[in-house]
């Protein structure tokens, strides 16, 4: 009996305007988003290309001497992701440049040319973009007369009047929904993926696949909560007018308005302070260290690198760099912390939960901002620890590692070959999947809220 109520709901959409409307628009998107993502990509990939080279070129040229090696920054560029077709996780407006050295992270960046600054900032045409406001519309239009339009049209009565259960009733009305969505939702991916694969920029491999797999069911089950939701309210009226209205009102609340007021809320009930205050801090400490330092401490003699004074210097000097490390990552966690909390307060969306775990399945956004960040803190101690074997082992060298001078490092050329190299890796399996289970599964209850919702108020519906 539900799959004949599904069959007769997805006939009678196929052959309404609004699914070949739904069909139109979904190939039409997807296939724009990925002649987008083809030439933006295009010119990543050369970007990178050119900024790799160049900085190799720099790194070579300071191996000529440790103290350079060890003091000069160098530059750390993401490399551009393969699946940001999927989702770009705003990356565009995340910093792309990281700067460091042997004893710190100096700084990172915002993203370098990206193109007219006049140009005002906009979702990226992804297949996240198209799903969650796109068909999420969709869903809409597909189910707020599911129930109040057969009531006006006097056909529901009629039909729950051949013992038909409600329950077998509502099932197959859902059902027919969803095939009814689902198959623009799937063309256009189809549309979408063939023109990358015929592109042969992309190289899709296993582990990309699985990512679009995992995010074409994660899409699937956002999707159904829309149409849950749909169900709901138009169990709830007796007017398809009624339920469009409402629908609405609460599509604009759900897919618009809480995923973006949530820093606007987090910034006034968990505020950080300024980076100038930040920066004020920072000096200030360090003054204080350098003011309290013994005194000879600032002497400088570049003839004589054995001096004591050096040493006292490059003590101090590491004391004021430890202070005001202390202070910014400090002020990074706060940063982080206060994000997690905007997080928290827009989880009452199921659009916010379907960003977060499309976040975490292809490993982009703050997830990827953040492990970057760990991953190069790691490997700027495993450069200093280079650096300071190298200069251990050259006894003309005072072995006094200054964080500012080099003048108190061997001044032996270094083999380039045998300098650690960064290589970006993508984040751990395990912490994806750390970061993907709470929003899936607060998705998986908004699915089953609504599917509740809905049942008991089609249980209480009048049909007459």
């Amino acid at each position: 009996m539900t799959w004949l109520i599904a069959r007769r709901e997805i006939v009678a959409n196929f052959y309404s305007l609004r699914f070949f409307l739904s069909l139109g628009l979904a190939v039409l998107v997807f296939g724009v988003s990925s002649l987008c993502f083809y030439s933006q990509y295009s010119q990543e990939l050369t970007d990178y290309s050119r900024n790799i080279t160049r900085e190799e070129e720099r790194a070579s040229a300071q191996a000529d001497n440790l103290g350079r090696l060890a003091l000069h920054d160098r530059h750390l560029y993401p490399r551009p992701r393969s699946n940001s077709f999927l989702y770009q996780a705003m990356e565009r407006y995340l910093p792309n440049l990281f700067v460091y050295d042997a004893f710190q992270i100096v700084e990172f960046r915002n993203r370098e040319g990206g193109g007219n600054p006049f140009f005002p900032r906009a979702e990226e045409l992804d297949w996240l973009f198209i799903i969650s406001l796109v068909l999420s519309f969709g869903a809409v239009v597909f189910t707020y007369n599911s129930i109040s339009g057969e009531k006006e049209q006097g056909t529901l009565g009629l039909q729950l009047a051949n013992n038909i259960p409600r329950p077998a009733f509502l099932l197959g009305k859902y059902l027919g929904a969803m095939v009814s969505l689902l198959i623009p939702l799937v063309t256009g991916m189809v549309v979408s993926l063939l023109v990358l694969l015929l592109s042969g920029k992309v190289g899709f491999d296993s582990r990309l696949w699985l990512e679009v797999l995992t995010f074409a069911g994660i899409s699937i089950l956002f999707l159904s909560s829309f149409v849950l939701l749909g169900l709901f309210v138009s169990s709830l009226t007796h007017s398809p007018a009624t339920s469009l209205v409402l629908l609405l009102f609460l599509w604009v609340i759900l897919a618009l308005l809480i995923p973006n007021i949530g820093g606007i809320l987090a910034s006034e009930l968990q505020p950080i302070p300024k980076r100038e205050e930040i920066m004020e801090r920072a000096s200030r400490v360090s003054s204080d260290i350098a003011d309290s330092a013994p005194e000879g401490t600032w002497d400088m003699d570049s003839n004589n690198p054995f001096r004591p004074s050096h040493r006292l210097r490059a003590q101090t000097l590491n004391k004021m760099l430890e202070a005001e490390l202390r202070i910014r990552r400090d002020y990074y966690n706060r940063m982080f912390h206060q994000l997690e909390f905007a997080r928290h307060l827009t989880r009452i969306s199921p659009v916010a939960l379907y960003k977060y775990s499309s976040e975490a399945v292809v490993g982009g956004g703050v997830l990827r901002f953040g492990e970057l960040m760990r991953r190069l803190e790691s490997f700027r101690q495993v450069l200093l620890e280079f650096v300071t074997r190298q200069d251990a082992s050259d006894p003309d060298s005072p072995h006094w590692i200054n964080p500012e001078e080099d003048l108190f490092f061997t001044r032996k050329p270094v083999d380039y070959r045998i300098v650690p190299k960064f290589e970006e890796e993508s984040a751990r399996l395990s912490r994806r999947l750390t970061e993907v289970t709470l929003d899936m599964g607060l998705l998986i209850l908004f699915n089953l809220l609504f599917f509740w919702l809905a049942f008991v108020a089609f249980l209480r519906y009048d049909v007459r």
